[in-house]
């Protein structure tokens, strides 16, 4: 439950959230008829936009995320309050994780010297209020906090590990912290961050990029490093139609990692086919796109595209997200071309030709929806395409790739800041 979804009926403000609550009871009641777990997420100290603009004196001192979250100690009352009520409410669920670095707590001195503490406190009350069976925390950017806040807090994770219930279970993205946390007598679940969306980056967000080969690597390599040890992993998360292949690469490898590459492209590709022939010109076609990544072959690329236009021809009710994908695929050979040319005359036809595609595609109707908007919809699209391709931070710069970077940053095994960044930076 982040701030911007939470409800509760004593605050006027919060009114536009009801009927989110309404929807989860529906969805929680089918997952449960289906035989699917439900953990639900709460983020530590947690406050809607609309009651820290109420309520000013209990706001966090933070730096970031600023507007949505409440100062530990001054805000307890309301926190809590909160709280229980989602607890109550949901309370046939029986399975809660939270969440205290990335988002969510409070830099003033009392919450910083007393940080620890607060969060059994508040893990302690999920428990007492939910009549949680399993109760998962997650530890991630804890040693960030360590490391680089200001000032940095030295020993966090080693004093969450001499505090927390020993029947909590650790989440974290780090190899170290998951570690550490073994060592005392945790059970841990590693938390796979690579097919991240959240950078805000629509580059590497809406393209599609595989990720068979590397979540396989990743995923393996945990379970190599951790053994009996490691009780589970997390993914993280949907994404858009055109990156179905690795959202559902990533679901089926945590479900059963013995899976193949070539087990999960065949399973994927019998979703996006109606018939066999059709399956295996798709399977073609994922293979070459994941070849395209790691190669930066344009004919890899431009052969994939042609394999799926080829498909949804065929096909004569064309199937989604297959649709979406190849559409995608389309635009991303042109925005490969418009990368790999020098000419400026070709490139501004390049751009044309994207601008008119985009308008014809499903896909991109959010990029150019109505003929009134010609002008600014191209306007926009032509700046996008300079992010999109941009040297440093576009998506084919390969500092911008896991599985060319550094060990650490290839499997986020990071446990400083410039670990987690190190993709980030130029070449060496």
């Amino acid at each position: 439950m982040t701030a911007k979804v939470i409800y509760h009926p004593d605050y006027e403000e919060l009114e536009k959230n009801s009927w989110r609550y309404d929807v989860y009871d529906e969805l929680f009641e089918y997952a449960k008829d289906i035989g699917l777990e439900i953990i639900l997420f709460y983020v530590f100290d947690a406050l809607p936009t609309e009651l820290w603009i109420k309520f000013p004196d209990i706001r966090a001192e933070i730096f970031l995320y600023h507007g949505i979250t409440h100062c530990t100690q001054k805000g307890k009352e309301v926190g809590d309050k909160l709280l229980k009520y989602s607890l109550k409410r949901f309370k046939t669920i029986s399975s809660h994780a939270s969440i205290a670095f990335e988002g969510g707590g409070c830099n003033c001195e009392y919450c910083r010297n007393n940080l620890a503490d607060l969060i059994v406190e508040h893990l302690k009350f999920i428990k007492e209020n939910g009549n949680s069976e399993r109760l998962f925390f997650m530890t991630w950017f804890a040693n960030i906090k360590e490391y680089f806040d200001v000032p940095p807090i030295k020993g966090l994770r080693d004093q969450l590990f001499m505090k927390l219930p020993k029947e909590v279970k650790i989440i974290d993205i780090t190899r170290k912290t998951l570690k550490m946390a073994i060592e005392q007598g945790y059970e841990v679940y590693d938390f796979v961050f690579l097919i991240d969306p959240e950078g805000g980056l629509e580059s590497q967000m809406i393209f599609p990029k595989p990720h068979v080969n590397l979540l396989k690597e990743r995923i393996s390599d945990s379970i190599q490093a951790l053994g009996s040890n490691l009780k589970g992993m997390v993914g993280y998360r949907v994404l858009p139609k055109t990156r179905f292949i690795d959202d559902y690469a990533l679901g089926r490898y945590l479900w059963n990692p013995e899976l193949t590459g070539n087990d999960i492209i065949s399973e994927v590709a019998g979703l996006l086919s109606s018939s066999i022939n059709e399956k295996q010109s798709v399977i073609t076609a994922i293979q070459l796109l994941e070849d395209f990544w790691n190669s930066f072959d344009g004919n890899k690329l431009k052969e994939s595209n042609k394999i799926l236009k080829m498909v949804i021809t065929q096909q004569k009710e064309v199937l989604e997200p297959l649709k979406s994908i190849q559409e995608a695929t389309e635009i991303l050979y042109l925005l490969f071309r418009y990368y790999s040319l020098d000419s400026e005359r070709v490139k501004d036809r390049i751009v044309q030709k994207i601008y008119r595609s985009m308008r014809e595609m499903d896909t991109f109707q959010c990029y150019a929806s109505y003929n009134v908007w010609d002008y600014r919809s191209f306007e926009m699209i032509k700046q996008r395409i300079g992010w999109w391709t941009d040297q440093g931070i576009g998506l084919f710069n390969p500092q911008t790739f896991p599985w060319n970077s550094h060990l650490k940053g290839k499997y986020n095994l990071v446990d400083t800041k410039e670990d987690a960044f190190l993709w980030m930076k130029g070449k060496e």
